[in-house]
């Protein structure tokens, strides 16, 4: 697929992630851009997550190399009537998303994402991206969520590192080791890893 994009606040954080798909998808459009919207998100993410120093040089970064659009007049017309026609069919979105999909159709973008209410607005074109969920359940209990990248949990070797280097010490209640945590060691974790509740991959690289 080629065309003009906007990257929804999760493709940025699969990008983080160096997930092969999402890169694959970029290096295929003509244009892509990034709203003020998203980055606000990522710098919020950043603000709490443990790294939050490291991770708010990154978006920095992202930021400084992407092409942001902001909210004008325009912007709120679309914002609007998206907010109007989703509340006369009883389906209401997040408040960012409202403005996240105003601006995709004010520039008549297509909106690439993992989130599949966005479908709820008429006249927004929606590129869903696939990932997984992993849960494992202890007791009839969900202990641990992960979410990948389809290419990602379908690689079983990357999955068996993954299960060796992370989730058997968190599980443990032991931090990866900063090696563990390198570049080369690293799963690449599209979304986050949660264990009873506790984030602890949210955005990492």
């Amino acid at each position: 697929m080629s065309g003009r994009i906007l990257l929804d606040t999760n493709i940025v954080i699969a990008l983080f992630a160096k997930e092969v798909v999402v890169q694959q998808r970029l290096t295929e459009t003509d244009e892509a851009f990034v709203s003020s919207i998203v980055l606000g998100e990522l710098y919020y993410g950043a603000q709490k997550s443990s790294r939050g120093e490291a991770n708010i040089v990154r978006v920095n970064t992202f930021a400084a190399a992407s092409a942001v659009l902001v909210c004008n007049t325009a912007t709120a017309q679309y914002y609007g009537a998206i907010k109007n026609q989703l509340r006369a069919k009883g389906h209401p979105i997040p408040e960012n998303d409202i403005w996240i999909a105003a601006m995709a159709r004010q520039h008549q973008l297509t909106l690439v994402t993992r989130d599949e209410h966005f479908q709820a607005v008429e006249g927004l074109r929606v590129e869903q991206q696939e990932f997984r969920q992993l849960k494992l359940f202890i007791d009839g209990t969900c202990k641990v969520v992960v979410t990948f990248g389809t290419t990602w949990l379908n690689d079983k070797g990357a999955m068996q590192r993954w299960q060796e280097d992370w989730l058997e010490p968190l599980l443990t209640g032991n931090r990866p080791s900063e090696k563990d945590k390198s570049a080369d060691s690293r799963p690449a974790i599209s979304h986050s890893v949660e264990i009873e509740g506790r984030n602890y991959a949210h955005a990492s690289p």
